[in-house]
């Protein structure tokens, strides 16, 4: 924060009929930089947005999750069909599991 004194004064420069006031500048000035900052803060939150949800396939990172929570049907009433479901849905999970440590050690 600039300490110090402000002039509230004009400023006569060399073009004629041309006067600079220095409350005018201040204003301008402050609300330029308000703008800088407002651009520069979208564009970090832009590149973020960006990174973490359209760049990475965010199915495939909370697959998981998904498979777990939103994988039964709750319209099965048969135990063989139950069965069945809760097999395919491990085997999934194990698939997914195999993958992704493949891809872990891919990357490193």
């Amino acid at each position: 924060m600039y300490m110090g004194s402000y002039v509230n004064s004009s400023v006569n420069l060399l073009v004629p009929g041309f006067v600079y006031q220095m409350k005018t500048a201040y204003l301008v000035v402050m609300a330029a930089y308000y703008l800088l900052c407002l651009f520069v803060l979208t564009s970090s939150m832009a590149r973020s947005y960006k990174k973490s949800y359209i760049q990475s396939d965010s199915s495939l990172k909370n697959a998981f999750v998904n498979k777990v929570l939103n994988g039964w049907d709750f319209s099965i009433t048969s135990n063989s069909s139950a069965s069945l479901k809760h097999k395919s849905v491990f085997y999934e999970l194990q698939v997914r599991k195999r993958i992704d440590i493949c891809n872990l050690r891919v990357t490193r």
